[in-house]
């Protein structure tokens, strides 16, 4: 939308079609809004009007032993904001198709890139869509294959994590802005909630694939054992009913910087450069 509006035609392909799955919580910081008062000043107004963002100025650190304590953020910084990806990412489709200048094309994955002196050309996996462009910007997240193609994997990542992660509704908590994060020393993750509009919450944590493999874990069973130790001191999230089952997603952090543009190509986002979902805010990192 940024290019559209310096009066840049667009085409933006997307392998995925809405609605998506991606019913888990996000924590957006103050680059957010920076972004999306940059695109539009109306855009926040909207969002406050539909109720999207739970506006997020504290969290609560809690031990197994039911020791815990909160910090507060300074009233000096923006808050924390903390939205369902799903309706997140919907208002900004909508707000995309809406623009003229840009053209949307959803369940499209590209297969093939091959830089030329005129231009990019782009080919999907069907062999149905062409396109050349004169720049491509690539926002496909960390397993990007123009990336993964200009560097090697073993410079550009670290270990590999697996991030389980779960949304539940009808849950009342103690304090409905507050994140709560459950530290599990033992397995090197933290257990984070986030709550969200609407009585949701999402629950999810992160683990290095090498603990996962020498603690013999199986993900999902950690992320039910956290939740149930945490229950103990937090009762109100057993009210909950889950919106889908738990789902685990690789990423692979990025431990060097490294090349994030080119002669024709930008990396934009987790293509360029992969953060912990737990203390990252890559929303921010990637709008920005």
């Amino acid at each position: 939308m940024h290019l559209q509006k310096a009066g840049v035609e667009c085409v933006l392909v997307d392998r995925q079609t809405l609605p998506q799955d991606k019913f888990r919580g996000e924590v957006f910081d103050g680059r957010v809004l920076h972004a999306l008062r940059r695109l539009d000043p109306g855009y926040l107004d909207e969002l406050e009007a539909m109720g999207m963002f739970v506006k997020n100025r504290g969290a609560e650190f809690v031990r197994s032993s039911g020791a815990h304590f909160t910090v507060r953020f300074p009233d000096s910084m923006p808050p924390r904001l903390l939205a369902l990806r799903t309706e997140f990412d919907a208002f900004l489709r909508a707000k995309v198709q809406n623009q003229p200048g840009i053209t949307l094309l959803e369940g499209v994955e590209i297969a093939s890139l091959d830089f030329q002196p005129n231009g990019v050309m782009l080919t999907s996996s069907s062999g149905d869509v062409r396109l050349r462009a004169q720049l491509l910007v690539d926002a496909s997240g960390c397993l990007s294959r123009l990336s993964g193609a200009l560097q090697r994997d073993e410079q550009r990542y670290g270990r590999d994590h697996l991030w389980v992660s779960q949304c539940l509704e009808g849950v009342a908590l103690k304090s409905p802005t507050d994140l709560l994060l459950h530290p599990l020393p033992r397995h090197k993750t933290v257990l984070m909630v986030s709550p969200l509009p609407g009585n949701r919450v999402g629950i999810g944590l992160g683990i290095r694939h090498r603990d996962l493999q020498r603690l013999g874990l199986n993900p999902m069973v950690l992320l039910e054992e956290a939740f149930v130790s945490l229950l103990q001191h937090h009762p109100e999230l057993g009210q909950g009913s889950a919106l889908q089952k738990a789902k685990g997603t690789v990423i692979r952090l990025s431990t060097r910087r490294h090349q994030l543009a080119g002669e024709r190509y930008l990396l934009a986002g987790a293509a360029g450069y992969s953060l912990n979902p737990v203390s990252g805010f890559g929303v921010g990192h990637a709008m920005t």
